[in-house]
């Protein structure tokens, strides 16, 4: 069984190197393109989809409307408390006018605070679900799902889509643990893309805070040296560290 493990092991990430005191070995291991940042947005408004800004593989930039809801029901909540508000404030002015000339009682003064501090928090709480009639991209990306259409409602924390940052992909590697005698951030290797044949110049950002104790294995991230819009997130492909580099 020991034997079987180590043969597996030396065919999944190769046999240890023979190397020279003071030199870095020579060796490959598959990875992954990973985006830096993924989000799969939801809403808790029970409002119709009116509008739809994106399509599935789509490019956007930050900020960009993605969604649009058909508010029109909490616009006019909105308003119906505003209203209210205004009222509410116009008697605490008044009780606090009186209770300045001694013409009204304190109890007055602070039951119509009480009153306008209460809608004025309603009113804030429906200020804050109307900022979300409209989301907005997070980060600059594109879309790598779409889940709704325009028109339904959709159920409170259904995610309505997956939207993925382009920028600076990010590489994932699983490597053997006895790489840690020699592996280092900054340490640079060449990725070898199976989808598009090129081969990317990268540098190892990250290494894993603790070692898989049943695999003998740890992650390492990795980035590349130059960005290019061939290179997607779920590509995968062969890490290549070659000796002496740095």
């Amino acid at each position: 069984m020991k034997y079987s493990i180590a043969l597996l092991l030396m065919m999944t990430f190769g046999a240890p190197p023979a190397v020279a005191d003071g030199a870095l070995p020579s060796e490959t291991v598959r990875g992954i393109v990973r985006p830096k940042s993924q989000a799969g947005i939801s809403s808790e408004l029970a409002a119709p989809v009116a509008r739809i800004g994106v399509k599935e593989g789509q490019s956007f930039a930050r900020g960009d409307a993605l969604i649009n809801f058909d508010c029109r029901l909490q616009e006019a909540e909105f308003a119906a408390v505003e209203a209210e508000y205004r009222e509410m404030d116009a008697a605490y002015q008044n009780a606090k006018y009186l209770g300045d000339r001694k013409a009204g009682g304190a109890l007055d003064v602070e039951t119509a605070k009480a009153r306008l501090d209460k809608i004025t928090a309603q009113l804030q709480g429906l200020g804050v679900r109307l900022t979300r009639c409209i989301v907005t991209a997070p980060f600059d990306g594109r879309v790598a799902e779409l889940s709704i259409h325009e028109h339904e409602t959709p159920a409170a924390g259904r995610t309505l889509l997956t939207v993925i940052e382009t920028q600076a992909p990010e590489i994932e590697l699983i490597v053997p643990s006895r790489w840690l005698k020699w592996l280092t951030q900054g340490l640079q290797f060449t990725f070898q893309i199976d989808e598009t044949g090129t081969s990317e110049a990268a540098a190892v950002t990250r290494i894993g805070a603790a070692v898989d104790p049943v695999s003998q294995t740890i992650k390492v991230s990795g980035a590349f040296k130059a960005t290019s819009s061939q290179i997607l997130p779920g590509m995968s492909g062969t890490a290549n560290f070659t000796s002496g580099e740095r």
